[in-house]
């Protein structure tokens, strides 16, 4: 949960969109060049939950690449601000889909939907601020990760 806190409009180096670009850090895959070395830096917002799209942006790509800025920032999707906006995603992904198979995926759509469930109803009963991290995230992330 608490990585997509890092997208807020308030932090200006966050990535947004789900693109490729060079020397950019509003891409989700930064390419950085210097003369003989290059490297690529991944942007997105947390490694622990997100192994399946981190596989399936490597095998599909994520999306283009331009130098400076892209012509219609529209033109590439933003990057989900909440697990309820990545769910979304994941669910109505076809290449989600093709890649890990349909009971594969429907398990993985339902373990998420069941945590940000859990979240959910923890913030309503304790009446928590969504914006800073929170005492079920502690309990429930900090001996995973």
């Amino acid at each position: 949960m608490n990585g997509y806190r890092r997208l807020s409009p308030r932090f200006t180096l966050a990535p947004t969109s789900v693109n490729w670009r060079f020397e950019d850090r509003s891409a989700m895959v930064r390419v950085l060049s210097g003369g003989s070395s290059t490297h690529v830096e991944n942007r997105s917002v947390s490694r622990a939950p997100t192994p399946t799209s981190h596989r399936l942006s490597a095998l599909r790509g994520p999306g283009g690449q331009t130098s400076g800025a892209p012509a219609n920032p529209a033109a590439y999707p933003a990057l989900p601000r909440s697990l309820r906006e990545a769910l979304d995603a994941f669910r109505e992904s076809r290449a989600a889909e093709e890649l890990l198979g349909t009971p594969l995926k429907t398990c993985l759509t339902k373990l998420k939907e069941s945590e940000a469930s859990r979240f959910d109803a923890w913030c309503a009963a304790e009446h928590s601020s969504v914006d800073e991290v929170t005492e079920w995230e502690h309990r429930e992330y900090f001996d995973a990760f």
